[in-house]
Parts: C-alpha cells; sequence; structure tokens
C-alpha cells in the first residue's frame, strides 16, 4: 500500500508569493477588490506528490459581494479532465450568488493522478494555501469557510477536512497542512480509511477527545442515495460514518433512498444549510 508521509510536507504560501517554497499566484487586485467574475488560482507546491505543474483553481465572486465572505470550497468527481475546476462548481453558482458566497473550485488531483487515491493531499495543501492568502487579503471570512465535494470528490472533502482541523508539529508546514475549516459535506462520496493520518502522539481515547472538542461546533454531513446509487458508495458512505463516529467526530449522515449517484437538490440544499 502506498502511503505517503502527509507528515512530511513542505513550507508555505502566498501569491505569487511564497512562504517556504510554494507559491500561491493569481489573488489579483480583482479579486482583491471584489470585482465580479472568474479567476484562475494556481499552487506550485514545492514538493507535490502528483501535481508537478501545480494545482489550479476557478474562484467564483459573484455580485454584490463587498467585504470578507464565506468560502464554499468545491472538488469534483472522478475525471481526467484538468480543466473540469472551471465548469465543475457551476451547479453551485446561483445558490452561491443568491447567498452571497465565493465559491472555490478545485483540481482533484486524485483522479487527475491516474486515481492514486493520496494524490488527494496536492489539492488539500493547495486549497489550504489559497485560503490562507485570501484570508489574509480579507478577501475571505476565515470563519466560514466550508468544503464539499461529489464522489471522488466527497473523499477529498472529508479526508482534507479531518487532515487540516487538526495540526501536529511532526507535520510541519503549518500554511499548508492546517485551516480551521466551519464544515463539510461528502456527497455521495467514497471513503479510503487508510489515507486517513492519525496523529501518532495520540492514542485512541485521546484522539477521539481531541476531535470531539474540535468539531463540536462544526457541521459534517455525509450523504448516500439509494440502490441507484454507485454500489461502492452504498458500501463506503456508512463506513466512513461509523470510522468519522469512533474518531469522536459528530456525523449528519443522510440517505436518500431514491436517488442515484448525482449531487441532487438535496445534497445542494443542505450545503446551503450547513452556512446559514
Amino acid at each position: 500500500m502506498r502511503l505517503y508521509a502527509l507528515f512530511i510536507l513542505a513550507l508555505a504560501l502566498n501569491p505569487v508569493k511564497a512562504f517556504g517554497a510554494h507559491a500561491v499566484s493569481g489573488v489579483t487586485a480583482a479579486i482583491t477588490q471584489f470585482k465580479a467574475g472568474r479567476y484562475t488560482v494556481s499552487v506550485k507546491l514545492e514538493n507535490a506528490l502528483f501535481a508537478k505543474a501545480g494545482v489550479e483553481s476557478t474562484l467564483i465572486i459573484p455580485p454584490g459581494v463587498s467585504a470578507a465572505a464565506p468560502v464554499v470550497v468545491f472538488f469534483h468527481g472522478n475525471s481526467r479532465d484538468k480543466k473540469l475546476h472551471k465548469k465543475g462548481a457551476d451547479f453551485l453558482a446561483k445558490g452561491a450568488a443568491a447567498k452571497g458566497v465565493i465559491l472555490l473550485s478545485m483540481q482533484n488531483w486524485w483522479s487527475l493522478s491516474g486515481d492514486h487515491v493520496e494524490g488527494f493531499d496536492d489539492s488539500r495543501r493547495a486549497a489550504n494555501l489559497i485560503l490562507q492568502q485570501l484570508v489574509a487579503s480579507g478577501v475571505a471570512n476565515g470563519n466560514k469557510v466550508f468544503l464539499s465535494g461529489f464522489s471522488a470528490g466527497g473523499f477529498t472533502a472529508i479526508a482534507s477536512f479531518i487532515q487540516s482541523i487538526h495540526y501536529n508539529e511532526m507535520m510541519g508546514d503549518k500554511e499548508a497542512n492546517y485551516f480551521d475549516y466551519a464544515g463539510v459535506i461528502s456527497m455521495k462520496g467514497n471513503f479510503y480509511p487508510q489515507f486517513f493520518m492519525p496523529d501518532p502522539m495520540l492514542n485512541p481515547d485521546q484522539r477521539r477527545e481531541r476531535y470531539a472538542e474540535l468539531t463540536r461546533s462544526k457541521k459534517v454531513i455525509l450523504t448516500v442515495g439509494g440502490k441507484k446509487d454507485a454500489p461502492r458508495v452504498q458500501k463506503q458512505a456508512p463506513e466512513c460514518r461509523d470510522f468519522l463516529r469512533d474518531w469522536g467526530v459528530q456525523v449528519d449522515y443522510r440517505e436518500f433512498l431514491n436517488e442515484g449517484h448525482n449531487p441532487a437538490q438535496t445534497n445542494i440544499d443542505l450545503l446551503w444549510g450547513m452556512i446559514n
């Protein structure tokens, strides 16, 4: 089993601004002045697992946003299309505009790596770095940043949440490895427990206590469809629920027995309800 060390990852952030050896580019004056539109923001990770040329995202600022706003990060499902992030979150754009929420649509490097699940960590760290800069620039409300994803992106969302809200010194590279997300929704997402890296300094009881404390005021939502959903998701969604509960996480688990494998309106409504 290939487990890349999530605890030994590099140094951090900023604009073509760099903290350590990472560089974030594309946070332009138009973004910091809240000019409505779509913008490409990219991250060059110093020690990328698969995204050697960088991780791209599309930042969507809806009309009417004029101050630090809530942000929804979206990870797309299994696709080899490196440009999917440009339109992958479009189904959320209308709701985001109505609520004054900024969207950050990320490349999902699980699927872009050729199905190396550990590739999600390139996307996780890149998202953290972008968000650190958006908060520092006064664009994002750091207390209201939420992760979301569909299918393979649902795994990336939930794994990014769990790996990012708890930081220990063995991880290093705090800017890339830590962000205090307010909540997460995995829409009919996959689950692979071996890619959740526990803090080696905590025993299971301590870990359970720690995550119960960290997530007490956060919303963690998992959804699954019925017999028309992907068979793998039907099996893995309840496994994810049980795994997270064993880690002390309060999980809001929703079954939609008449739905197939799609991010239906029921799931979208849960996302927007999480932000209220």
